[in-house]
């Protein structure tokens, strides 16, 4: 008797002449290559699939030797160890060339070998199933030709880093130099306007160089990540916080740090990720306005994890500003380099700090965003893994 699916017995569905059309109807039919053969490798039926590769009809295959048709040594040593053995066998991408057909070249199948034995446990035949995989095969070599073409690219981008890091600098060094010794030892002979033109000249060339930096820092995330560890982010928040001491000091800035979690991650690129984010809601603030700042954790809102897995498996850093805050519209935008929402004789700076902040984080198989509301302030929220991945955590550093 077979179940319904809320359990109730009912009388048999499907007769054995019936249930035998449909395995002869998915045997005919399948799109993977199937063949039944003899314990010595003849044909006894294969499935339209098989035939059609060759161009031939099902019944041609019948009685003939598959070895006979298809010589190869070493799938022919694969079979007889099956038949011996009676362990099935189990492949995956394996080439194979068409002896009758050297036109087509190399083609790639996953294939497997199950022995069908008597109840003596002796192999009476064999269930050949073939998937062909070429096209899979050969997108598979061109995103390594892509991996290497893009590692190659990576290598150069490095290369013009250094080249940027030093030589584009020194002139900028001395420009500055220059000017300012020309400021100094010339003030009172350099009229009003040709002053008010060094000034602007030397003041470009430190907004150079700190353009310069500010995209060898970008650079570095990647080329100078260090190997992932445990990572106190409250000791990491904290060392952040002794780093802005100065400007914390300047500003009077009130800043709650909560209990914050252990995680894996580089410990440098998460003091900087704090770091840039509590910077950022100390310098965007209104004139005389004093900075708060609270910094906690949370399970995420959605209480899921990175694809479905449950909210232990990542964490969730908020950091709230009572700074000026900004448009909905604008969440994408801050996030990218060099996009500013104000002047540069508003709020010093850049704009690449955010820019950092998200590349950090996507090394680190996370996302960041922020709710925001203009006048009034800003959370920044980050989502980490507390483990990271394999895949994710290995990373060279690149001293």
């Amino acid at each position: 008797m077979d179940k319904n699916i809320d359990g109730s017995e009912t009388t048999e569905l499907l007769s054995h002449d019936f249930k035998d059309e449909i395995l002869e109807a998915i045997f005919t039919n399948i799109h993977f290559l199937v063949a039944y053969l003899d314990r010595n490798f003849n044909f006894i039926r294969v499935n339209r699939a098989y035939a059609d590769i060759s161009a031939q009809c099902p019944e041609y295959f019948v009685g003939k030797n598959h070895f006979e048709l298809f010589p190869h040594q070493e799938n022919e040593a694969i079979f007889r160890r099956v038949v011996e053995t009676g362990r099935p066998y189990h492949t995956f991408a394996k080439p194979f060339e068409y002896p009758d057909k050297p036109g087509v070249g190399v083609t790639y199948w996953d294939w497997s070998l199950l022995p069908i034995k008597d109840q003596k446990g002796r192999v009476q035949s064999l269930i050949l199933t073939l998937v062909d995989v070429t096209d899979r095969k050969e997108a598979e070599e061109r995103v390594q030709l892509y991996i290497k073409e893009l590692e190659r690219s990576n290598q150069e981008l490095e290369e013009f880093a250094y080249v940027a890091s030093h030589d584009l600098q020194e002139p900028l060094r001395k420009i500055q130099t220059f000017g300012e010794l020309l400021r100094k030892k010339f003030t009172r002979v350099i009229p009003p306007d040709a002053y008010d033109y060094l000034d602007r000249m030397v003041k470009a060339a430190g907004r150079m160089r700190t353009l310069i930096e500010s995209l060898l820092s970008y650079s570095r995330i990647t080329t100078q990540a260090r190997p992932f560890q445990t990572v106190d982010m409250e000791a990491v928040t904290r060392e952040a916080l002794s780093n802005l001491e100065g400007v914390i000091d300047q500003k009077g800035a009130e800043i709650a740090v909560g209990k914050l979690p252990l995680i894996e991650a580089d410990p440098q690129q998460m003091l900087q990720l704090m770091q840039n984010i509590i910077a950022n809601g100390l310098k965007f603030q209104k004139e005389g306005n004093i900075p708060k700042i609270k910094i906690w954790a949370s399970p995420p809102a959605d209480g899921k994890g990175f694809q479905g897995t449950p909210f232990d498996d990542r964490c969730e850093i908020r950091l709230r500003d009572n700074g000026i805050g900004f448009e909905k519209r604008y969440l994408d935008r801050i996030f990218l380099a060099f996009q500013r929402l104000h002047g540069r004789s508003a709020y010093a700076g850049v704009g690449i700090g955010l820019a950092i902040c998200r590349k950090i984080v996507d090394r680190h198989g996370g996302d960041i965003t922020a709710e925001s509301e203009p006048g009034v302030g800003s959370t920044f929220i980050i989502r980490l893994p507390v483990e990271q991945a394999a895949t994710v955590a290995a990373v060279d550093w690149v001293a």
